[in-house]
């Protein structure tokens, strides 16, 4: 899953990568944290910021790409 908001810019920089990605292998969940229906993650998930990147037990939030690859499975 990718924890993400538009206006962030942070998230900004490493969308592209991470939609290329999702594209190639189908394993990425985006979810928005602008839109009020996904505010219910925060708490399930303990998120304190994003863009913050979760897979079964591995949880990484920012933008460092070897640490996204390592989290997504790569």
């Amino acid at each position: 899953m990718f924890f993400y908001r538009d206006d962030c810019s942070d998230c900004q920089s490493i969308f592209h990568q991470v939609y290329w990605k999702s594209a190639l292998k189908n394993n990425v969940v985006f979810i928005n944290m602008n839109q009020q229906k996904n505010r219910k993650y925060i708490a399930k998930y303990n998120l304190t910021s994003v863009p913050t990147f979760i897979n079964g037990d591995k949880q990484y939030s920012g933008t460092n790409l070897d640490k996204i690859h390592q989290v997504l499975g790569d």
